[in-house]
């Protein structure tokens, strides 16, 4: 009895100092991100990799959804000396240059998950070639039309410009208000901005918006901007004071047979209304000068710090997160089309978008240093929109940066 005793002792200190080991031998690295959203999601992610991995602990910390918040926070943790900072999201703009360029940001250029991504895309996490971060969802930026609206009139997605105005002068013979833009909120006409550019200019070109080689007085905005004022006579009416919001809705409604966004209006479309027919498709350049191709934009990236104590387990996280069964979770769950080609998505119009997506360029106006050119972009194509004359908008636009970059 006394002998069982000692081996029941025996057996529960053992165990007892296994815990303790297998305590101390795990790992925990930090993921940090400002999608208050997509929590409940990388939540079942995290839980998922935790199985796979036991020796590894992630802890999420969402501190904020606000741009400008989200950065002060990781300024502070950076200059602190990033104890508590190993896999964080960054913006693929220049922040991601700013944190790559000071050593912040580790080079990722070994991750295994790589070849399943769409090599476009990775341009956005690349800085003077080196890859730095890695997007995990995506979006193109164009028209969402209403399948069945351009059915019942005999229509398809246009192909050229000389089609698309007449898509647009089909519906509005018909009394329908052809497109549906939120000019209200200032913002939305920079997405056809975009497109028009990523369709003359590749990647490196807006590079020279920085240095003063590139100007906005450049006939490519000219071109662009008057594109935008050619669609003007097709808005719906009140455009100039309808929010994003009401836009979204007066389309989802099938209102407006067409809807200047971006696809990551996809989920809240098909929760609007569960019986809308939808697709989207890549405005045709203005006289069709250039070839028409999607634009891809990034939702959100991740790196890894530079000064990690954890580099390895980090890679196994990031690595885990941009791999098929977890993007295909969160492509499911947030509604959102994904970086990984090799998903296969529950909602049809997000493998539509993940597939057109393959021909696509990495959209240029990341490729700056300039956090200026943002608001700039946006200002110029809304005033377009509005009528203003171009030459003045662009001439205004260049003044502003000419102060901006001490040109």
């Amino acid at each position: 009895m006394k002998r069982l005793v000692c081996l029941v002792l025996a057996l529960t200190l053992s165990l007892a100092m296994y815990s303790v080991v297998a305590n101390a031998e795990q790992k925990t690295v930090n993921f940090l991100h400002w999608r208050t959203e997509d929590v409940d999601t990388y939540n079942q992610i995290i839980a998922l990799f935790e199985k796979e991995h036991p020796d590894i602990k992630i802890v999420m910390d969402v501190p904020t959804q606000t741009y400008e918040e989200y950065y002060t926070i990781l300024k502070t943790r950076v200059m602190g000396g990033g104890e508590d900072l190993d896999v964080f999201a960054v913006h693929p703009d220049a922040n991601l240059k700013l944190y790559a360029k000071n050593g912040t940001l580790a080079p990722l250029t070994d991750l295994t998950v790589l070849p399943k991504l769409n090599a476009g895309l990775l341009d956005a996490g690349k800085v003077d070639g080196t890859l730095y971060a890695v997007p995990q969802a995506m979006n193109l930026e164009g028209m969402i039309y209403n399948k069945k609206m351009f059915k019942d009139n005999g229509l398809e997605a246009p192909k050229t410009w000389d089609e698309f105005i007449n898509c647009c002068k089909a519906f509005q013979a018909k009394g329908i208000a052809p497109i549906s833009i939120g000019v209200g909120d200032k913002f939305p006409p920079v997405w056809l901005l975009i497109q028009f550019l990523d369709e003359a200019r590749d990647w490196d070109w807006f590079k020279g918006i920085d240095t003063g080689k590139l100007l906005y007085t450049d006939e490519v905005f000219k071109e662009v901007l008057s594109g935008i004022q050619e669609m003007k006579p097709y808005f719906v009416s009140g455009f100039e004071g309808t929010s994003y919001d009401q836009s979204i809705t007066l389309f989802a409604n099938e209102q407006a047979p067409m809807l200047v966004c971006g696809t990551w209006v996809v989920g809240q479309l098909a929760s609007l209304n569960p019986n809308l027919e939808f697709g989207n498709f890549t405005i045709p350049y203005p006289h069709d000068k250039y070839a028409t191709r999607p634009n891809l934009n990034p939702a959100q990236c991740f790196g890894i710090y530079s000064g990690t104590k954890v580099m390895d387990e980090a890679k196994l996280f990031l690595n885990f997160l941009c791999d098929t069964e977890a993007m295909t979770l969160y492509g499911n769950r947030s509604i959102q089309a994904v970086v990984n080609t090799e998903v296969k998505l529950d909602l049809p119009a997000l493998n539509d978008i993940v597939e057109q997506a393959k021909a696509g360029v990495m959209s240029n106006h990341y490729n700056t240093e300039v956090p200026k050119v943002e608001g700039l972009n946006q200002e110029i194509a809304a005033r377009a929109a509005l009528g203003d004359d171009v030459g003045t908008i662009l001439q205004e636009a260049q003044d502003e940066l000419d102060l901006v970059i001490g040109r």
